[in-house]
């Protein structure tokens, strides 16, 4: 009898978040891994980041990261999250081992880790996921070569790099509020379909085409 090495991957639990986010991450995030998320600055990484940090809690407490920025403060006004959501401003490596959650988020992983090592991070990180049984996204930036900023390791060390995009070239008919968002790795699935999604006042939300969709201008 055949064994299908992707059977264990369908069984694992998995946190739903709704359609299409459990389409483009093979089923929904997986309680207890690390995702990277990579982008352009001011690319809507961190609105990304919030929204599905808000989605895999629930009900529990998403922890929040990040560099104390104002700018953090007034996203999760504007997405209207700040009930769910505990925001930390802490420049420290060290993830604290009190702290308990539905979510952790990352925001940015080199502010962060400014005085530290951002492997030890994210090895901090995924403790906690793991006594948490809940995700960590990690966001970082990418150059404009498309290399990953940060140590070469990070990507290796986690579980799912998701990158998020603007339109190029060749993504004809797509307008400049688009965002397209892939995954590059996915150590419990696999997803080959990007999503794209539009930037509106509200956070980001499905693009009315998607991959395969004809546009209505062509």
């Amino acid at each position: 009898m055949k064994c299908d090495p992707m059977k264990k991957y369908d069984t694992m639990k998995r946190i739903r978040l709704g359609q299409p986010w459990d389409a483009l991450f093979g089923g929904g995030l997986v309680p207890g891994s690390v995702m990277l998320l990579c982008g352009l600055p001011g690319v809507g990484k961190s609105t990304l980041a919030m929204q599905l940090a808000a989605m895999a809690a629930g009900r529990r407490k998403a922890v929040y990261f990040n560099d104390g920025g104002r700018h953090t403060f007034e996203l999760a006004k504007r997405l209207r999250m700040t009930a769910r959501l505990a925001l930390v401003p802490e420049n420290n490596v060290w993830i604290p081992t009190d702290w308990r959650g539905g979510a952790m988020v990352l925001d940015t992983l080199p502010i962060i880790a400014r005085s530290g090592d951002q492997v030890k991070c994210i090895i901090g990180a995924r403790r906690w996921a793991i006594r948490c049984d809940a995700p960590v996204i990690a966001v970082t930036s990418m150059t404009k070569r498309g290399d990953i900023a940060g140590s070469h390791e990070l990507p290796h060390m986690a579980d799912v790099v998701v990158i998020i995009e603007p339109p190029k070239r060749r993504d004809a008919g797509r307008s400049g509020d688009e965002r397209k968002v892939e995954v590059w790795k996915h150590r419990f699935g696999t997803n080959d379909i990007p999503l794209w999604l539009r930037m509106t006042a509200r956070g980001l939300v499905p693009a009315p085409r998607q991959v395969g969709e004809q546009s209505s201008r062509v």
